[in-house]
C-alpha cells in the first residue's frame, strides 16, 4: 500500500490550490422504488413532524408502507434498524447525526450491501458523513427524496477494535467517517451534548482549542504490515472521508485526506505531530487549499488495516462517539459497505 511521510514541498505545483477531491471513484446510480421504508428519528432531533411528514409523502407518493422507530438512551439505533430488516424494509432512513447514522451503517453493512439501502436526513450536531456527502443543502422535504429515492453509491462502513487498558477487547464498533486516537478524542470527549446542540460542529472545534497548545502523547502506528511509525502525535485518525465539514465563511470546509474514497476498501492515515505554531499553519494550509505541501508536522499513509498503540491508555472516538474510554490498542479496517442514498438533481 502506498505509504508517505511528509518531507517539505519539491515543486512550486505542490503549493498550488487543488480541487477538492470527490468522495466516491465509482461513478453513483439510479434506485429503484422502495416497498418498505424504515424510519429512524433520534429523540432530540429538531422538526421531528416535518420529518416524518416528508417522509411519509414521499412514501405515499410511490406506494411504499412506512415503519417509524425513535432512538432512546436505551436503544440508541440497532434494536430498531433489525426490527426494520425483521418487518422487510428495502430502505433505512435515518433522520439524526453522525453517531445514530454509523449504529444503523454497522447493522446494514452486517446484513449485506444489498438487502437494504441507507437514506440520510442530517438532524444531529456534527452531521460528518452529511455534509461530505452533500445532504444537508435543501428542504426537509427536499432531503426526504434524495434520502428516499435519490441515486446510490457503495460507501466503506470500517470496523474498529479496541483492547482497554486491562488488555480486554471491546466490543467492535462500526464507523464511517474517521476513528481515532489523541488529543482529537480528547475534544470529542470533553464536548458536551448542550454545546454540541447549540453550536453544532463548532463545538468540537471549540473544545479542541482547548487541546490545541498541550504535548501530543507518545504512539506508534503503522498500516497492514508496514514497520511502525513512533513519535509524539496530537492525533492519529483513520479515515474514510476525505472532506470535513465547514461553516461560515470556510463553509467549503478543509481536506483531510486527499487520496481518501469512500468506496475503495481503504482507510487513510492522517498523523499529526506538530512541533510549533508554523506546523500548524502549514497543516491548516494544506486542508483548506488542498495543497501538496508536506510538513514534518503530518504524516499520511493508506491501507487496508491500521494499528495504533499508545504509550499510555487513551480515549477512542468513532464518528464523534467515544467508543473506548481507556484503550491500549486501536484496529481499524473496512469491514463491509452499504447502498448510500447521495442525491439526484431531479429530486431537489
Amino acid at each position: 500500500m502506498v505509504d508517505k511521510q511528509g518531507d517539505g514541498p519539491a515543486r512550486w505545483s505542490d503549493v498550488l490550490p487543488r480541487a477538492r477531491p470527490r468522495p466516491f471513484d465509482r461513478p453513483s446510480r439510479p434506485s429503484g422504488r422502495p416497498r418498505m421504508v424504515g424510519l429512524l428519528v433520534h429523540s432530540l432531533a429538531e422538526r421531528q413532524g416535518a420529518i416524518v411528514d416528508s417522509v411519509q409523502a414521499v412514501c405515499r407518493e410511490v406506494g411504499a408502507r412506512l415503519l417509524v422507530r425513535h432512538t432512546s438512551r436505551a436503544e440508541p439505533g440497532r434494536a430498531q434498524v433489525l426490527q426494520f430488516l425483521d418487518a422487510g424494509a428495502d430502505t433505512v432512513v435515518v433522520a439524526g447525526g453522525d453517531g445514530t447514522v454509523r449504529l444503523a451503517a454497522g447493522v446494514l453493512a452486517g446484513a449485506g450491501a444489498n438487502q437494504c439501502t441507507l437514506g440520510i436526513l442530517a438532524a444531529g450536531s456534527g452531521n460528518v458523513l452529511a455534509s461530505a456527502l452533500g445532504l444537508r443543502r435543501g428542504s426537509v422535504s427536499g432531503r426526504a427524496r434524495v434520502a428516499v429515492l435519490g441515486d446510490l453509491a457503495d460507501l466503506d462502513v470500517g470496523l474498529a477494535s479496541c483492547w482497554d487498558e486491562h488488555g480486554q477487547p471491546v466490543a467492535p464498533q462500526p464507523f464511517c467517517t474517521m476513528v481515532g486516537m489523541g488529543r482529537d478524542a480528547l475534544s470529542v470527549q470533553s464536548t458536551h451534548r448542550r454545546t454540541k446542540r447549540v453550536l453544532g460542529p463548532l463545538a468540537y472545534g471549540v473544545a479542541g482549542l482547548g487541546q490545541l497548545p498541550r504535548r501530543g502523547f507518545e504512539m506508534s502506528w503503522r498500516t497492514d504490515d508496514t514497520p511502525w511509525r513512533r513519535g509524539r502525535y496530537w492525533s492519529v485518525l483513520a479515515t474514510n472521508t476525505p472532506l470535513l465539514p465547514g461553516m461560515g465563511p470556510l463553509r467549503a470546509g478543509a481536506v483531510l485526506a486527499d487520496r481518501a474514497r469512500m468506496d475503495d476498501g481503504l482507510l487513510d492515515v492522517v498523523a499529526t505531530r506538530p512541533e510549533n505554531p508554523g506546523h500548524w499553519m502549514a497543516i491548516a494550509a494544506a486542508g483548506l487549499l488542498n495543497t501538496r505541501t508536506a510538513t514534518h508536522g503530518l504524516q499520511r499513509a493508506q491501507g487496508a488495516r491500521v494499528t495504533i498503540e499508545p504509550d499510555q491508555p487513551l480515549p477512542v472516538q468513532a464518528d464523534g462517539d467515544i467508543i473506548c474510554a481507556r484503550a491500549r490498542q486501536l484496529s481499524a479496517e473496512v469491514g463491509g459497505h452499504v447502498a448510500v442514498h447521495i442525491g439526484d438533481g431531479r429530486l431537489d
